[in-house]
């Protein structure tokens, strides 16, 4: 029995104790920091016999743990230990256990241990802060006091804390800043120095860097090398005083006049100087330069040409080396025109004039007034049923064709007729237009309210509006008639200031009381609230109206633009409507002819929406169309009035400006689309783009709560809660975010980061004027990419600095407002559906990869209301941007 025990114990201690022995896990297994540092290492055996276990960890560089002693019952069990680290090592551990009758091993693991900055007995302190260095400074001749503002630069090591500060030689230092960094980079601190006095000393950049670890060692400091700072002051200012005169100060007399400006800048001494003239209607010239060599006085003009009459002034703005303003050059300016001239022809057309099919529709009434010589026009239509839209005055200057436009919506059926009577200065009475309707679904609505449109030729979007019982008043720029000569500014004027303020077409009923009610007051009870509501979306249209103009935004273009804004209906009349496969100028593919039953566009815009096939109407098919409008390289830079690089008329008319107003939430959206017909940049060239400005403002108080704008497919968004207002120029304000930076990084054009961090919520701007805010919009020189200020932009990019013109737009709520996809408000000209349900691209291929864009509501920052919800979740699946 003895015997037989034994030889089972001898068994049992044969069999092998301990097997599967393996590293689970080191940690860190790959480290980089500062050092010395802990690494821990598990291990794990498999013990098949309970019994005594010695085991040991063994590291490739011939270190070994402590051996282990330990009671091991049957099963896994996990095995630990720990070795510090002063100095890089890569290798290997291995876990070795040896049991009373054998030795098992585990495979090595790797890991690597690497110390940042490691140096002898500092444990890597000396490699926290390198390349340190301080910017050059330029050596200054100006007035004091001013300003001199220090760079610095250095790289930084992970988890570090730093303190620096810039130091000068003459005993004055900026105050200590701290930082801390998690990971490493490049940091590059500034400092702004106030400069009462010429200086001549040596500033020098100190950092003192130590890791951030609990018990680290101290603070280590570093020095960049020092750098020369001089500045000389000026005793005697570079300007003295300024002169400005108006030429004639009270006039009265026809119109157009020029009035001419001259002014005279006093010298002291040799220097540069930037100056512009600034009206009192908010526009402002170019930025010119104008250097001097020796004390003196230089003299300075510009023109301003007006239209109507007017009490205004221009002054001289000095913008650098510092700001200063000239008195105000005041005038008086009363316009009177000979009425020699008499109406001899008065003619209406009326589209269409038998309609059968679903109702309401809408009626568009075109007039034709012929006059001999310059005349005050006063006109009305007459209907059927015994209305007549209020008397309208027109100032013509001279001899030629004038059209007037009027449309009636009729809800039922209906026969009728128009015309057309002028009242002075002679009378005459224009020939019936005749018309029938018959409606299919008739909508029990008798009438909508009238749209009233006077449009002088070669404009596009002057009117005249009456909704909902109100007159929208609009000015209009008269230009060339069809029978040839000029109406409007004289020649010889400076054509990147001057600004023609048009004539205005006068309503001659009693004035109303302004609209200042409040969102809440406008939709009080539902029965107004559907009546006022012509686009469906929940929101009054005249509210909608009064939004668009109070918050219109205020433009600065680069200097030296070439490519104009430009009504976007103008440059339909004048393309080409192709397939969107054609690539202008690329041999391999062949330009295809025009689409034929798109040619009517020439005459009815809206005629494009029945073109190809499927027909290129979104509320039809739901999706983008094969369809471009090759548009008109001629008018590249005409805003539509036939003239190349109008700005007179750009700025009059506010050429492509679109407004879009609808509930998003529990905030309001008021979007501002402005179409170019043609825009370049530094890597490509492209037709037909819309740029977005998008406002939220709280429909209770009407304040504004965030403004974005959306350069090249970005997003920069500015939260008002909480800014900091302050006064950039007379006119222009600066409001600072929480995140304010005064030096923004250039956006990478590769990045797929649709909203910049370093560019949300730091810095809007707004043109301020009788306490109202206009957001400034800063215009990117060719690509017409829209910046709040001139600060940051794309790597590589072109500038948008606004040294150009600048003008608050003249944006009419009313006329502009396009209303909603399935509900288009209605216009005689049908822009609004036009431009909301094409589903083309509003231009043709210029540059291989650079594609024309498509129209708002297919851009995704298009915001769609409630009631068509089903519209939008069919388009955004196709929109773009």
């Amino acid at each position: 029995m003895k015997k037989t025990f034994g030889i089972v114990i001898a068994l049992m201690l044969s069999v092998n104790m301990a097997w599967a022995v393996k590293i689970l896990s080191v940690s860190p297994s790959n480290y980089y920091g500062h050092c010395p540092v802990d690494v821990r290492v598990t291990g794990e055996m498999k013990v098949v016999v309970p019994g005594p276990f010695r085991y040991q960890f063994l590291y490739s560089d011939g270190k070994r743990s402590p051996v282990y002693h330990k009671f091991f019952m049957r099963g896994k069990h996990r095995v630990h230990t720990r070795r510090t680290f002063h100095r890089d090592f890569s290798g290997t551990v291995r876990l070795k256990v040896k049991s009373p009758t054998q030795t098992a091993s585990s495979s090595p693991r790797h890991f690597r241990i690497r110390c940042q900055g490691q140096g002898s007995g500092d444990s890597g302190i000396h490699g926290l802060i390198t390349q340190l260095s301080l910017n050059p400074l330029p050596i200054l001749h100006k007035p004091c006091p001013t300003q001199v503002t220090v760079r610095g630069r250095f790289r930084h090591a992970p988890m570090t804390r730093v303190r620096y500060r810039f130091v000068r030689d003459d005993g004055v230092a900026s105050p200590w800043i701290s930082k801390t960094f998690t990971q490493p980079g490049i940091f590059s601190p500034k400092y702004t120095w106030n400069i009462p006095h010429s200086v001549n000393t040596r500033v020098r950049l100190q950092v003192k860097a130590k890791p951030n670890l609990p018990g680290g060692p101290s603070w280590k400091s570093y020095n960049s090398p020092k750098r020369l700072l001089k500045v000389t002051c000026i005793q005697t200012p570079l300007i003295g005083p300024m002169t400005l005169h108006a030429d004639p100060t009270h006039y009265t007399g026809p119109c157009p006049k020029k009035i001419r400006f001259s002014g005279s800048i006093h010298f002291n001494h040799a220097g540069t100087i930037k100056y512009r003239f600034i009206r009192s209607d908010g526009a402002a010239g170019p930025i010119k330069t104008l250097h001097v060599d020796h004390a003196g006085t230089r003299l300075v003009h510009t023109y301003w040409t007006l239209n109507q009459s007017l009490s205004g002034w221009v002054r001289i703005k000095i913008l650098s080396p510092s700001v200063h303003y000239s008195p105000k050059a005041h005038f008086n300016l009363q316009c009177q025109t000979a009425q020699s001239g008499q109406v001899t022809h008065a003619s209406i057309h009326l589209t269409p004039s038998d309609y059968e099919g679903v109702c309401p529709v809408t009626l568009n009434i075109k007039g034709r007034i012929k006059v001999n010589g310059p005349a005050l026009v006063r006109y009305r239509f007459l209907r059927s049923n015994g209305a007549q839209t209020p008397v309208k005055s027109m100032q013509v200057n001279q001899a030629g064709s004038y059209n007037v436009w009027n449309s009636w919506t009729i809800g039922s059926d209906y026969d009728g007729w128009q015309r057309l009577e002028v009242l002075s200065p002679n009378h005459k009475l224009s020939p019936r237009a005749n018309f029938r309707v018959r409606c299919l679904q008739p909508s029990g609505q008798q009438e909508s309210e009238d749209l009233l449109e006077v449009i002088v030729p070669g404009v596009v979007g002057g009117v005249l509006g009456i909704i909902g019982g109100n007159l929208i008043q609009d000015t209009i720029i008269q230009t060339p008639p069809p029978e040839g000569g000029q109406i409007g500014g004289e020649g010889g004027v400076e054509p990147s200031f001057e600004q023609s303020t048009p004539p205005v077409t006068t309503d001659e009923r009693s004035p109303s009381t302004s609209d200042t009610s409040t969102l809440a007051e406008s939709n009080a009870t539902d029965e107004s609230a559907e009546a006022n509501d012509r686009d469906a979306d929940g929101l009054e249209d005249r509210w909608e109206a009064r939004m668009l103009e109070r918050y219109r935004p205020y433009f600065l273009f680069a200097k030296e633009e070439r490519y104009l804004p430009s009504d976007a209906i103008y440059q339909l009349r004048h393309a080409r409507i192709l397939s969107s496969s054609y690539v202008e100028g690329t041999p391999p593919l062949q330009m295809p002819g025009a689409i034929e039953e798109c040619r009517e566009i020439a005459r009815n815009p809206s005629a494009i929406l029945e073109c190809g096939t499927p027909p290129a109407d979104l509320s039809k098919t739901g999706s983008p169309l094969p369809v471009a409008a090759d548009l008109n390289d001629s008018l590249r830079s005409d805003p539509g009035s036939g003239t190349s690089g109008d700005w007179d008329e750009a700025i009059a008319t506010s050429a492509g400006l679109y407004g879009h107003v609808v509930p998003d939430g529990n905030r309001v959206k008021l979007e501002y689309w402005q179409f170019f017909p043609y825009s370049e940049s530094n890597a490509s060239a492209f037709e037909g783009g819309w740029e977005l400005l998008e406002l939220w403002i709280d429909p209770k108080t009407e304040e504004i709560l965030q403004v974005c704008h959306n350069p090249h497919h970005r997003k920069i968004c500015f939260e008002m809660k909480g800014a900091q207002k302050l006064n950039v120029s007379e006119h222009l304000v600066e409001y600072r975010g929480t995140d304010f930076n005064e030096t923004l990084p250039p956006i990478d054009p590769l990045s797929a980061e649709r909203s910049p961090r370093e560019y949300q919520n730091n810095a809007l701007r707004f043109f301020e004027r009788d306490g109202e805010l206009h957001p400034a919009v800063y215009v990117e020189k060719g690509s017409h990419a829209f910046w709040p200020t001139e600060a940051g932009g794309m790597a590589g990019g072109s500038p948008h600095n606004g040294d150009g013109h600048r003008y608050l737009s003249t944006l009419r709520g009313e006329l502009a407002n396009l209303g909603e996809l399935g509900h288009p408000l209605p216009k005689a000209d049908s822009s609004s559906a036009v431009i909301l349900r094409y589903g083309g691209r509003w231009g043709a291929w210029h540059t291989p990869g650079a594609s024309p864009q498509y129209g708002p509501t297919l851009h995704c920052d298009w915001t769609f209301p409630e009631a068509e919800s089903d519209l939008q979740k069919t388009l955004k699946n196709h929109c773009i941007y």
